[in-house]
């Protein structure tokens, strides 16, 4: 892991924490003692087969020896929909909910078609929507007409509370790689351990293993 100082510059804990996760899975991880270009060079120089490193605006794991990468946002993306589809015994045919079509959302919206999943889709940005329309079969919603058609979410805000307990029931799933999870408090109590949701480890998981076998488009 290579940290990097330009922009904001470092996130106290961020690469450490990616470190950990990395380890967690079975890799055998590092931080870099430089920063930046000089990280580079000794994570390459030292062998390294992963290089990780993140700026204000991209995330990515970098396979050296293979020339590919994986990107946070589409890796992000598909963990989610992987742990959606597993908490629901399968998204095909079912309806889906995505909320918000930025990077993350688009790229699961994308992967939720794949999977056969009925994906309706809330976003407010109307480019955004459109340019996701234009290439995906989905359906706009308003949130209220979503969660009246859906039981199966995928968060993908950084918006809060759009979901109260009063929409759930004992069948529905929320998986949410936005930050915070948008959803109540009581929501996310009566939800338990049909909430999705952790701000870092499945993304860099999933990061690596596609850095490792190829690239997640």
């Amino acid at each position: 892991m290579v940290p990097i100082s330009s922009g904001q510059g470092v996130i106290p804990g961020f690469v450490e924490c990616v470190v950990a996760i990395c380890n967690h899975i079975g890799c055998d991880a590092r931080v870099t003692q430089r920063a930046d270009v000089g990280g580079f060079a000794e994570a390459l120089g030292g062998g390294s087969m992963l290089v990780f490193s993140a700026d204000d605006e991209r995330f990515l794991a970098i396979n050296a020896k293979r020339g590919w990468m994986a990107d946070n946002d589409p890796c992000t993306a598909h963990a989610y929909v992987a742990a959606l589809d597993a908490a629901a015994a399968g998204v095909s045919g079912k309806p889906v909910l995505v909320l918000g079509l930025g990077p993350v959302g688009r790229a699961a919206a994308a992967r939720l078609v794949e999977l056969g999943a009925r994906v309706f889709a809330c976003e407010p940005d109307h480019e955004r929507l459109a340019a996701a329309a234009a290439e995906l079969p989905l359906t706009a919603v308003t949130l209220s007409e979503g969660l009246a058609h859906c039981w199966l979410v995928l968060d993908a805000t950084p918006a809060i509370e759009l979901i109260d307990f009063g929409w759930v029931w004992s069948d529905c799933v929320v998986s949410a790689p936005g930050l915070p999870a948008g959803v109540t408090l009581a929501a996310r109590e009566t939800l338990g351990e049909r909430l999705v949701h952790e701000p870092l480890a499945l993304g860099v998981a999933t990061m690596a293993v596609h850095a490792l076998v190829g690239p997640c488009d």
